[in-house]
């Protein structure tokens, strides 16, 4: 079964938070809290919040949503050079990567090319690189 977990930039100092989500409100006021491994409740940022996808790159390192990865995507035999955000997709009701030419399904099967090389909060130049290449 698929590890149930997810990841916010806290609102205090900008460190990351893993653990459990919830959203609350209080007085009209919504605001986002991750409980950590010490079942302590920290406030993050909610345009930070990402799920964790339950897969692991070639590395070893949890994958989440707004993670930018790269790989190779096998095509007609070849290794074909891809770069992408995480992302969650509801037509394919799957995580996938989405740069400029859409939205890729993320494979089991290609899971060992796959790195986490930042994330679209920290690395934003990464994608926008991505899409610059891409218009190429």
């Amino acid at each position: 079964m698929r590890e149930i977990k997810f990841r916010g930039k806290r609102q205090k100092n900008g460190e990351w938070i893993y653990g459990s989500y919830i959203s609350r409100g209080h007085h009209n006021y919504l605001y986002d809290l991750i409980i950590d491994d010490k079942n302590r409740k920290k406030a993050v940022m909610m345009k930070t919040v990402g799920q964790y996808t339950g897969l692991k790159d070639k590395n070893g390192k949890g994958i989440y949503e707004g993670d930018i990865v790269k790989s190779k995507i096998s095509f007609e035999g070849k290794g074909i050079p891809h770069m992408g955000e995480v992302v969650y997709d509801k037509e394919l009701a799957s995580f996938a990567t989405k740069n400029l030419s859409g939205n890729t399904l993320i494979c089991r099967q290609q899971l060992n090319t796959f790195e986490v090389v930042g994330n679209k909060y920290e690395n934003p130049d990464l994608l926008d690189i991505n899409l610059e290449e891409g218009k190429k």
